[in-house]
């Protein structure tokens, strides 16, 4: 079975893939900055790395939560109903 993105599924692939490239621009900004310094480069690019990423990864999730709230549906059902859920 072949399956296909939707443009709206690619759209929302597309945002969220957009992240971690800023991320390593900011990466790459920063070091340079601390090249130039008189701060020790290895130990704060590492944690202005490990910093970085975080803040990327949870970015990327909030835009993955966000986009699958407002885009997405959940199979149909209602979640905001009553319990057991009924199909709408």
């Amino acid at each position: 079975m072949v399956y296909t993105l939707s443009g709206k599924e690619m759209t929302a692939h597309m945002v969220l893939l957009i992240v971690f490239p800023l991320a390593g621009l900011i990466l790459s900004i920063i070091g340079i900055k601390l090249k130039n310094s008189s701060a020790p480069f290895i130990p704060s690019m590492s944690i202005v790395t490990v910093t970085v990423i975080f803040m990327a990864a949870v970015l990327w999730f909030y835009l993955y939560i966000l986009l699958s709230v407002f885009f997405f549906e959940f199979d149909g059902y209602s979640y905001a109903g009553t319990y057991p859920y009924q199909r709408q």
